[in-house]
């Protein structure tokens, strides 16, 4: 399937903050004027990072419109898409079309801006009313919003955007704090200087700076009952690493096992604490290697983990998606990838051998309880008899490089992207180009009278909505009410 053609227009875009609690003191946030100063009748698209959205509520309570469940069949034929019938997907496996996609509609039918868009950047689905458009960050079908169009985008090219630092700090600053991670830069200030190694990068002096052997950074462990595979994996490779070096634990996995790391509990203690308030680019920065596997295998799902260890420079050892997907996005050089048998094809198969090992009677004579340390070790054994070989070769992998500097060096200065090229899911025009093709399938590229909302302007960094707008407006009396 071709691209879509859409006019050559431009799309006011706003962040979905500021919220309601913002408003101009006596400013009804259902109000014209509080919905005007919400972004929420003067632009066209609103993105909001995490979670859900109070929009919604906000335009309903307003007598604006009501959600409903719209078939987008006649919507695609209308614009000329025909996606895979049997999963959903068109333009290049990146663009999801559900059968009935929930939005907002006025009482004529029209869809009500603004355009709702919202990052699920975990592996499992997430449903978000009134929200038609998702950026996803994995492709299986399955694990994708049921009522929401899915523009695939990892979690992990959003990642590398937000660490970019803004040009008005380069200025000012030589460093910049990124509040979510901890992390101190300089960072780069363009996305192709962040995944290809700088000219002139020295790995041989990063080797020689390393001054721990590997990393390990986790905070969901294998002993909750609805632990993935990745996540109870990560546990067992680190405990077949830790037989050839000790590995730095620094988050609060292992929960159970603890002994396997070969270090006692008031060690690994003291070594967690003295990376206290450090973030992980910079904790990862002492490591020749991290640990980053992913908490599944789900299709195309790649997460931060990738691009911390590649910022620190310091190799990370993966476990995520399956090469073929993986190379579309990410450089396959740049890292130890570990490939996993398929012992367990589904999640269901792991909670089943869960169920299974505390299926046995404990010292009471009852059976073990679930979450019961007792079970989850059994668990673990069961487990690592099925997937030990592929660890062990991944471990012998991380031997090889360790003993080999040439070998290690050439690894730590490949680029993250493929080709050293910024293609597929780095090209964030594409990306945008994804997100006009379901602006215009739903109806929002459509004025008033059947003519094409042409004159639009952009406006990335919402300035009517910014702190300067809301002091503006503060100084204005407040709206008298009838």
């Amino acid at each position: 399937m071709g691209r879509p053609a859409f006019p050559d227009r431009r799309v006011r875009l706003a962040p979905c903050l500021p919220t309601p609690k913002q408003l101009p003191t006596g400013v009804d946030s259902a109000s014209d004027e509080g919905l005007r100063l919400l972004g929420l009748l003067d632009v066209d698209v609103r993105f909001c990072q995490w979670g859900s959205t109070e929009v919604v509520s906000l335009l309903e309570a307003s007598g604006r419109g009501r959600v409903s469940s719209v078939d987008t069949s006649k919507l695609l034929r209308a614009a000329g898409i025909a996606p895979d019938p049997t999963s959903g997907w068109s333009h290049e496996q990146r663009l999801h079309w559900p059968k009935h996609v929930s939005l907002l509609l006025d009482a004529d039918g029209a869809p009500v801006k603004p355009l709702l868009i919202r990052e699920n950047a975990e592996p499992w689905p997430q449903e978000s009313r009134g929200v038609p458009v998702q950026l996803e960050a994995k492709r299986e079908t399955a694990r994708v919003a049921r009522s929401a169009v899915a523009v695939y985008q990892p979690h992990g090219v959003n990642s590398a955007g937000r660490r970019l630092r803004a040009g008005r700090e380069q200025r000012t600053t030589s460093t910049w704090t990124v509040k979510a991670h901890g992390e101190r830069g300089p960072f780069p200030t363009s996305v192709a200087e962040l995944v290809v190694r700088p000219v002139g990068f020295d790995a041989a002096a990063e080797r020689a700076s390393k001054r721990r052997f590997a990393a390990f950074m986790n905070s969901h462990c294998s002993h909750r009952h609805a632990a993935s595979l990745g996540v109870v994996v990560r546990e067992l490779f680190t405990f077949a690493l830790c037989e050839y070096k000790l590995v730095s634990a620094l988050g609060s996995c292992p929960f159970f096992n603890g002994e396997r790391l070969r270090v006692s509990h008031r060690e690994r203690l003291a070594l967690k604490d003295s990376y206290a308030g450090v973030g992980t680019v910079d904790a990862f920065r002492d490591h020749k290697f991290s640990v980053a596997f992913e908490n599944t295998g789900s299709v195309g799902y790649v997460s931060e983990k990738l691009v911390n260890a590649f910022l620190a420079r310091s190799l990370p050892v993966y476990f995520g998606p399956g090469l073929p997907a993986l190379r579309e996005s990410f450089n396959p050089k740049a890292m130890v990838h570990c490939d996993l048998p398929p012992a367990f094809s589904s999640e269901a198969e792991l909670d089943q051998l869960r169920v299974r090992a505390c299926d046995v009677p404990g010292p009471a004579g009852a059976k073990l309880a679930v979450d019961s340390r007792e079970c989850h070790l059994i668990f673990m054994r069961e487990v690592e008899r099925g997937v030990y070989p592929a660890l062990k070769a991944c471990v012998d992998e991380v031997r090889r490089l360790d003993q080999d500097d040439a070998a290690y060096e050439a690894a730590l200065a490949e680029p993250l992207v493929p080709d050293r090229r910024l293609v597929g899911v780095w090209n964030r025009t594409r990306t945008g180009e994804l997100l006009r093709a379901a602006y215009e399938v739903l109806g929002y590229g459509r004025a008033r009278g059947g003519r094409n909302s042409a004159g639009l302007t952009n406006n990335n960094e919402a300035r009517p909505r910014g702190a300067g707008a809301l002091a503006r407006a503060r100084a204005r009396p407040p709206p008298q009410r009838r």
